[in-house]
């Protein structure tokens, strides 16, 4: 009884995992010698691209909320995302519409690689993520 009593506990929690998960798509590999290649590395990375192109990507190591700030400038830039931070406490990213932490908001998993983030919308939103984030933070989700 013990034993059937654990696994039914165990299916539950796995299925309130899926159906509550923010982003609930599967890291990509990365591609060879790329970004993530040699394991995390404790930043989040945005692209101006699907598929990690456009350049040079914008990264950060700790919170940001203003991704105005760099001397380009990410805010209202990216196209793909990759949460390639270490494993742990606090390495789950929530991604913003607005600068501060403000207006919409997404959670991107540790590992997780979005390729193209035309799919995806803010929670409980009709806006998408592509060319409209401005800040995040580092969160448990």
């Amino acid at each position: 009884m013990r034993i059937k009593r654990t696994v039914m506990a165990g299916a539950a929690l796995a299925a309130l995992t899926l159906t509550t998960a923010p982003v609930a798509q599967a890291a990509e590999p990365s591609p060879e010698g790329g970004i993530g290649a040699q394991g995390p590395d404790g930043k989040l990375y945005a692209w101006g691209e699907t598929h990690r192109g456009g350049g040079e990507p914008c990264s950060w190591s700790s919170n940001s909320a203003d991704w105005g700030g760099t001397w380009w400038g990410c805010s209202d830039w990216a196209s793909s995302l990759h949460n390639n931070g270490y494993p742990g406490a606090m390495d789950d990213v929530w991604v913003y519409e607005h600068t501060g932490y403000e207006g919409g908001r997404r959670g991107v998993h540790n590992g997780v690689y979005l390729t193209d983030l035309h799919p995806y919308k803010y929670d409980g939103s009709n806006v998408r993520l592509n060319n409209t984030i401005s800040s995040h933070q580092w969160t448990n989700l």
